[in-house]
């Protein structure tokens, strides 16, 4: 139909872009304490935020911090009594991996100062003091009121962040673990995520305490190898239960998190506790796991959440807790102490930096989509989100890791990130990337020029990934109003002969991601300019859109063996930069 346009783009950025762009971010990060004394004043600076931190209030005066975060706190929450900079850890930690990411990564940091609006402050009903909504709060009014500060405005002032396309929610409640119906905080983040066009990543939830039942401490560290692995992972499937998401980790339009047991610590003792990988790579014992509403994939991603080593819980042998130490293992964040107020740091582990990774990773694929040549500088907030997540899915496959007894997707969603746009393609390799709007019955044909060189008889890949912000109706079973799907692209070879991988296709058309991988080994007979094809159609479900479209984002890969030697990018990119655009008529 006219109303479904698309663009597309070949993307591919060459090392010494990155490389500006990174020394630029250098030169920004050095900045100190102007930007403490309020968000009002630095207004432009708020503007240049693509992310907005949901959490505790940082610290915000640490070497690490300063300068490179605003923090807006409307409910002055820094003020209350508990509010002291030892207990503000949370909302530090996820600032500096915002910013930083891993510290024992050594990356640097972010170009773009990050916005914090705090919502957590130290309860007094716990000791020591932890993080949680204030008292007499209801989450889904905060987020409302939050958000329409951050891309409406209120009282007459106008949105703090309206460039912002991105929401980080590290929080998850402990009291709301997921059971069929999403919560009434799930339901919230569903509704603002596509009212403002925002991407909403959200943790998958921590619990902290696991039974290994019919094993002791001492048997379970006499178990090497595999077998460790397997008892953990065996645990943790008989106790999925009571093990599951964590409100609002089960919102539709979000990207929920989960956690790899994995970090940048290197060889850290183990003392007295007990290494549930044994030096291995694992589902994390910390993990909240899926599924999510009407079984759709939960968490979709999953990504590093810091090695925790277990220890066991007084009187009960079987019973382990995660353990925390100064020297690690786990993700290195900032932190503040008494005897080092601005300067401390500490290891932590679990969904919440996991969550905020992903949430860096989007901002660098945003500044990505922003140097393409070509690349719309019109597209609205939703059209940026949509790509970002589109992308960020993209990027992500299965590790090459054991879940059993669990399915994978259940662990992994569709996978964790293991390639990074942002660094380019390979010659054999090309991506597109689509822009769209769709809806009811409405269905667009998304096009590709082949290159020359298929009719070798060897290992072609499509990988395909489709994404949207659906509207919702809370009152009904179906809940999600917008339906979008894609069936097997056509040009290459015949369908018949494609055969798909990754997560399975009723399962992955239940939420508002969809990724599928298509691998074949046949000759094909398409030569250049012959167009790989892949449609994209809209149904309208749970009472309809009521004549509302869908903005959607694709990206589509077509990778081919390094041996068969076809310059993929390039032809590709000289057969997109050849198409004449030609706009029809009003």
């Amino acid at each position: 139909s006219p109303s479904a346009r698309a663009h597309s783009l070949a993307f591919r950025t060459p090392f010494a872009l990155l490389f500006s762009n990174r020394q630029t971010a250098r030169k920004l990060g050095g900045k100190r304490g102007a930007l403490a004394d309020g968000l009002l004043r630095h207004s432009r600076i708020s503007q240049e935020s693509l992310i907005c931190l949901l959490d505790g209030v940082p610290v915000a005066n640490h070497d690490l911090l300063a300068g490179r975060v605003i923090v807006w706190d409307p409910d002055e929450l820094d003020a209350r009594p508990l509010s002291t900079v030892v207990n503000r850890r949370h909302g530090t930690a996820m600032a500096s991996v915002l910013v930083w990411g891993d510290l024992n990564a050594g990356e640097p940091p972010t170009n773009r100062p990050i916005l914090v609006r705090p919502i957590l402050t130290p309860s007094p009903a716990t000791n020591p003091p932890s993080e949680e909504l204030p008292e007499g709060v209801l989450a889904p009014d905060l987020m409302w009121r939050v958000f329409r500060e951050l891309f409406e405005g209120v009282d007459g002032q106008p949105p703090l962040t309206p460039n912002a396309v991105i929401v980080n929610l590290s929080v998850g409640d402990r009291a709301m673990p997921f059971d069929v119906l999403p919560s009434a905080w799930a339901r919230a983040v569903d509704w603002l995520s596509h009212e403002y066009g925002v991407l909403v990543v959200v943790s998958a939830g921590n619990h902290p305490v696991l039974t290994v039942a019919g094993l002791s401490m001492s048997e379970l560290q006499a178990l090497s190898g595999e077998d460790r692995r397997t008892a953990i992972r065996s645990a943790m499937y008989e106790q999925a239960g009571s093990r599951r998401l964590l409100s609002p980790a089960e919102a539709l339009n979000a990207l929920t998190v989960g956690a790899i047991h994995h970090d940048e610590a290197g060889d850290v003792a183990v003392g007295y506790r007990l290494d549930p990988g044994d030096g291995i790579d694992m589902v994390h014992p910390l993990s909240a796991l899926g599924r999510g509403q009407r079984r759709a994939v939960k968490p979709d991603l999953a990504s590093a959440g810091g090695r925790t080593y277990l220890a066991a819980k007084p009187g009960h042998e079987t019973t382990l807790m995660s353990g925390s130490s100064s020297l690690g293992p786990g993700i290195k964040v900032a932190t503040a102490s008494t005897e080092r107020p601005t300067t401390g740091s500490s290891f932590i582990a679990g969904t919440s930096p996991a969550a905020a990774l992903i949430s860096r990773h989007g901002g660098h694929l945003h500044d990505l989509l922003d140097s393409l040549e070509g690349w719309p500088r019109s597209t609205s907030r939703a059209q940026r989100s949509v790509a970002i997540k589109a992308l960020l899915v993209h990027e992500a496959s299965w590790p090459d890791l054991e879940t059993k007894p669990f399915e994978a997707d259940r662990v992994w969603g569709y996978g964790s990130v293991q390639r990074d746009l942002t660094l380019g393609c390979a010659e054999n390799e090309a991506t597109v990337i689509f822009l769209g709007r769709l809806g009811s019955n409405q269905e667009q044909r998304l096009v590709v020029p082949l290159p020359a060189g298929l009719h070798q008889v060897g290992v072609k890949q499509v990988i395909a990934t489709l994404a949207w912000l659906s509207p919702i109706n809370p009152g009904h079973r179906q809940y999600r109003k917008a339906k979008l799907t894609f069936a097997k692209p056509h040009g290459l070879v015949p369908t018949s002969a494609l055969k798909s991988q990754t997560v399975e296709s009723r399962a992955a058309q239940r939420g508002t991601v969809q990724q599928q991988s298509y691998v074949t080994q046949r000759a094909s007979t398409a030569g250049q300019g012959t167009p790989l094809s892949l449609a994209i159609k809209c149904v309208e479900q749970a009472g309809g859109l009521g004549g509302q479209e869908v903005d959607y984002a694709v990206a589509l890969s077509l990778w081919v063996a390094p041996e068969l030697e076809i310059d993929v990018y390039q032809q590709v990119r000289a057969e997109l930069r050849a198409v004449t655009r030609i706009q029809p008529r009003p």
